[in-house]
């Protein structure tokens, strides 16, 4: 039930003014939220110089996406990549057993906390030379990384890291508004490459094809987790720069899906 979206114009002072948006998630993802802040921007200055908006055309609206997306995801080729998620995703975990200091509770709650930690420049110019050596970006390096962590923390050799990505595969949506994310399950076994730059080449193939894969992975994890659910499953989230153009930043979030 609407509205999806909701505004309200708040006056701080004669000359200051806060303008507060809530849009359902449904309809709005982290990069639309920059367009449309562009957009928003672009309209007001016009307007404050009495000027015509003068906003790019676009080349598509969500309609036509929702359109491509349909045809593509039909038929032989919805069944090979739901057929190619499931053979990754056998066996995968139900949860990810960290040696935590409390408890798992029964049930999953949305208490929990942030802890930012910074990266150095001496550390990030280190991941950028080890990503240029194997050949790998270094989302796939932190990826590696990452995934030799968890092995370190909870003994567990078959891990899957699950990545929110842009979805804007297309030059035509690259500036619409709407709901594109989705989630990118990157399965693998991390015992299987300790060295670091082993762990990278291994992780690029790996991390490509499910690239490839990415509109059938949200549609045949939801089939996998409706029979495999465990009710106090805790996401651990990752934060990383530019781990992808368009969104400026990345979510890594730890779990059995």
């Amino acid at each position: 039930r609407g509205p999806l979206v909701r505004t309200t114009l708040a006056r701080l002072a004669p000359d200051e003014h806060a303008l507060l948006f809530v849009t359902h998630h449904i309809v709005c993802d982290a990069v639309s939220l920059g367009w449309m802040a562009n957009e928003l921007s672009a309209l007001y200055t016009a307007f404050t110089r009495d000027e015509p908006p003068r906003l790019p055309e676009l080349a598509a609206q969500y309609a036509d996406f929702a359109h491509w997306q349909r045809q593509t995801l039909t038929g032989d080729f919805l069944e090979a990549e739901r057929a190619w998620w499931k053979e990754r995703l056998s066996g995968a975990p139900p949860a990810l057993e960290l040696p935590t200091d409390r408890p798992r509770p029964p049930r999953q709650t949305s208490r929990g906390a942030v802890y930012r930690l910074p990266m150095s420049p001496a550390l990030a110019t280190g991941i950028r030379e080890l990503s240029r050596k194997a050949a790998v970006t270094p989302y796939m390096a932190l990826l590696a990384a990452f995934q030799v962590l968890l092995l370190r923390y909870s003994g567990q050799e078959d891990l899957v890291v699950g990545t929110p990505v842009a979805g804007r595969g297309r030059r035509e949506v690259e500036r619409l508004i709407g709901f594109f994310a989705n989630t990118l399950a990157n399965c693998g076994n991390a015992k299987a490459c300790r060295r670091a730059s082993w762990r990278c080449g291994w992780t690029r193939p790996a991390t490509r094809r499910s690239s490839r894969c990415s509109p059938a992975c949200a549609t045949c994890a939801w089939a996998r987790t409706r029979t495999r659910t465990c009710p106090s499953n805790n996401w651990w989230t990752c934060w990383c720069p530019s781990a992808t153009p368009a969104a400026r930043r990345c979510s890594r979030r730890c779990s059995c899906t």
